[in-house]
């Protein structure tokens, strides 16, 4: 799917040679309620035009979520994508109780170290076939 026909579609950018970002999206993939959201690696140049020209966003150090107009990244990406999940793990939701410095501070600290902690791909993940529609090049 091309960037321009996502339209209003909630949209999850991931850096798509993360293996933790990509067990993610998997997670996500797997137990969304409604199927609404669309991926879209940080590393494809569609991504990152779109979100430079059209967001301002030229830093792209972590997930970033777009859902009705609003940009959300860091622990905020993470809590709004759970909103979209099915029960029990919409419950991660309730972590926006914790002060946002101290869940940011957690997940800067995993970013940082995502790569030596959980590996990385030589090559962005590919969708399946019945995953395809789900993915913006």
């Amino acid at each position: 799917m091309n960037i321009s026909k996502a339209s209003e579609a909630p949209i999850l950018f991931f850096d798509g040679v993360c293996n933790l970002c990509n067990w993610g999206v998997d997670f996500v993939l797997k137990h969304e309620k409604d199927q609404a959201i669309l991926f879209a690696s940080i590393q494809s140049h569609s991504a990152q035009t779109y979100l430079r020209n059209t967001w301002g966003i030229t830093h792209m150090e972590s997930v970033i979520f777009i859902k009705s107009g609003k940009v959300y990244d860091s622990s905020d990406a993470i809590m709004q994508v759970a909103n979209h999940l099915k029960m029990p793990y919409r419950f991660l939701n309730y972590f926006k109780v914790v002060p946002t410095f101290i869940r940011d501070g957690l997940y800067q600290w995993v970013a940082k170290k995502r790569y030596s902690l959980f590996g990385k791909k030589s090559d962005c993940r590919l969708p399946t076939a019945q995953e395809k529609y789900r993915f913006i090049h």
